[in-house]
């Protein structure tokens, strides 16, 4: 038929054919589910009452090709109207996921928190890993109407969420399933153990050979069993700098907004729970007993410099020094106030080298190569597993690829981090608490 010679029905014959009491819902879901482009002249054409000539001028198309549109939007129309469809299982069980965060500017409006808290996105995350999907194929899995759907995948290919090719819309970033989660805990659970206690003896050693040679490594204002929390946390972050998977990056990929920031995606997974151990400026937060709460999230900045003054031997504001004093952080003395906490030195490694013996440098380093090889172990089992659990778009770019890994072997994913070895060194006894233990427990000043 001569698209040109085509007669469009009359709205009224749409009506008859279709808008009675049960037929109505089912054009209007139709309508929810078209492609926009033919959805706008559908709905100007029959709902609106406009002439071709009117929608022609207002999509800027040829009248030939409007009612060709028209022609074929109708046989659609009624294709889906005459058929059960069968929605998408996310639709009434939704999954979820949580992300891993590497950034060095979040963008004005919060991103990526601000959009990765919606269920939607995240949905839609999970629906497309994997296997690209289309805005007409996503719309029914999910249960969402169609110009709905579109909107929000514009918003997250514009937010750099999304990667758009040929109409198929797939995450930017990788989402690892729970299996290879899993797999990566039981890794690190199985060679916590004996990581910890290594840990444990280098930092003896060390502390010991230091006092032999009058070196002061944790400053004279706590003992040695408070010292002990932060050196074990300071230990194991060296090693596990040392030997993660890949390189960090130069430079965080640049987000709309002014942000620069790169995630990755983490189905949830069943994983023994242990205590978290976190990094907050020059103080771990030992999330145990009430630990944390002691203490706040973070030192004001000015709160902070006078510390560091106060451990270096300089003078201070003392209205400074009485904030931090009721916090724990310094204290009153018949000289007036000093520091209560530890006190690492950067000089530190330079003095040990030039003071310790060869036999003393040769056991504190047979250890440490014990230890990196446990690490180093670790680290290829999550590389392979990451690898083997990642689709092919996502490893082209190695360099990405391997920050990726070692992104998944942080304390966010759940992978091997300081809490592993926290618990054990519990539970061996190695460190020990009670109420009478320092309220600023974790904080320690570099001068």
């Amino acid at each position: 038929m001569d698209v040109g010679e085509f007669e469009l029905c009359d709205p009224r014959e749409i009506e008859d054919e279709y808008v009675r009491s049960e037929q109505l819902s089912l054009l209007r879901r139709e309508l929810a589910f078209i492609v926009s482009d033919y959805r706008r002249i559908v709905v100007a054409y029959y709902m609106e009452n406009r002439s071709v000539k009117e929608i022609a001028k207002a999509v800027s198309l040829p009248e030939g090709t409007v009612k060709s549109k028209l022609f074929r939007a109708r046989k659609i129309l009624k294709e889906g109207m005459d058929m059960a469809r069968e929605f998408g299982v996310k639709s009434y069980k939704p999954e979820e996921i949580i992300f891993a965060n590497s950034c060095s500017s979040f963008g004005k409006n919060g991103q990526p928190w601000s959009i990765l808290s919606h269920l939607l996105y995240k949905n839609i995350f999970l629906e497309s890993y994997g296997s690209p999907r289309t805005a007409e194929e996503l719309s029914l899995e999910l249960g969402i109407a169609l110009p709905y759907m579109e909107q929000e995948l514009k918003f997250l290919v514009e937010q750099t969420l999304l990667w758009e090719k040929d109409g198929r819309y797939q995450p930017s970033f990788p989402i690892f399933s729970r299996q290879v989660r899993e797999k990566c805990y039981r890794k690190t659970a199985e060679i916590a153990p004996t990581v910890t206690e290594l840990l444990e003896g280098v930092v003896d050693r060390f502390v010991r050979a230091c006092k032999a040679h009058g070196i002061d490594c944790y400053g004279p204002y706590v003992e040695y069993e408070e010292a002990k929390w932060i050196l074990l946390m300071r230990a194991f972050d060296y090693f596990q700098m040392q030997t993660k998977t890949g390189p960090k990056l130069s430079s965080h990929t640049k987000r709309p907004d002014n942000g620069a920031w790169d995630i990755i995606g983490l189905q949830l997974a069943e994983f023994s729970p242990h205590h978290f151990v976190g990094l907050c400026g020059e103080q771990y937060k030992f999330y145990y007993r009430g630990i944390d709460k002691k203490t706040p999230e973070f030192i004001d900045p000015d709160e902070a410099a006078a510390l560091h003054t106060l451990a270096g031997g300089g003078k201070c504001d003392p209205a400074q020094l009485e904030k931090l004093s009721e916090h724990g952080y310094v204290r009153h003395t018949d000289k007036g106030y000093e520091p209560a906490v530890v006190v690492l030195r950067q000089e530190i490694t330079q003095m040990c080298k030039g003071r310790f013996s060869a036999s003393e440098l040769s056991e504190l380093s047979g250890v440490a190569g014990q230890i990196h090889a446990l690490f180093a172990e670790g680290a290829e089992y999550v590389r392979a597993a990451a690898v083997a659990d990642l689709p092919a778009v996502y490893q082209e770019d190695q360099k990405m690829l391997r920050y990726y890994c070692r992104m998944l072997m942080g304390s966010d994913a759940g992978c091997f981090d300081r809490g592993f070895v926290f618990d054990r060194a519990l539970e061996d006894g190695w460190l020990r608490y009670d109420e009478n233990t320092t309220a600023a427990l974790g904080a320690y000043v570099i001068v």
